[in-house]
């Protein structure tokens, strides 16, 4: 008996140890700072379409470096809510801008912060004059959908951001109907 909790007490130790080496080790942490998003911006305007641009820190506050493999934007503005816009959206590197849709993989090390650019398009549903449906316009809910790894298993979280009706007539000019505007 006395030998089976000595071994016992080994076996508990060991795991202990292994467990306080894990902790100082520490793994990457990836705070997508979405709240602390830059004011946007209309960066281009069409008649039928406009962009707006934002933009984010996000660190890794982790004591490892760590990998965001993939990042993208899910508007969250179904047709039943509104239909007279189509949104959708694209996130780059802010100091690696590319032409297409495809998020570049990237390592952020460990205490480390990066900048995130955020695009949403607004086209008007019909092809008509996107300014004449605008004053109906309603809160535009956009989802930061990313995928990062360290030493944990990768997954993927999201976080929130929303480019509201008042900010869209703010930079375009127009002004909301009274039943749609905040008190």
């Amino acid at each position: 008996m006395y030998i089976l909790a000595i071994c016992l007490g080994l076996v508990l130790g060991g795991i202990f140890l292994i467990y306080l080496v894990w902790k100082n080790i520490g793994d990457a942490s990836f705070q997508f700072s979405v709240r602390e998003h830059t004011p946007f911006q209309l960066v281009h305007a069409e008649e039928n379409k406009l962009i707006f641009k934002t933009d984010f820190p996000v660190s890794n506050t982790g004591k490892q470096c760590g990998t965001i493999m993939d990042c993208f934007v899910r508007p969250q503005l179904p047709y039943e809510q509104f239909d007279k816009v189509f949104v959708t959206g694209k996130v780059e590197l802010q100091d690696r801008p590319r032409p297409d849709d495809y998020f570049e993989a990237l390592i952020v090390n460990a205490n480390k912060q990066i900048r995130i650019n955020v695009y949403l398009t607004l086209a008007s549903a019909d092809g008509q004059d996107i300014k004449n449906v605008l004053s109906e316009m309603v809160d535009v809910p956009v989802d930061i959908i990313y995928q990062h790894t360290g030493r944990h298993i990768a997954r993927m979280d999201k976080e929130r951001l929303v480019l509201s009706a008042e900010n869209i007539a703010a930079l375009t000019g127009v002004k909301l109907a009274d039943r749609y505007r905040k008190e």
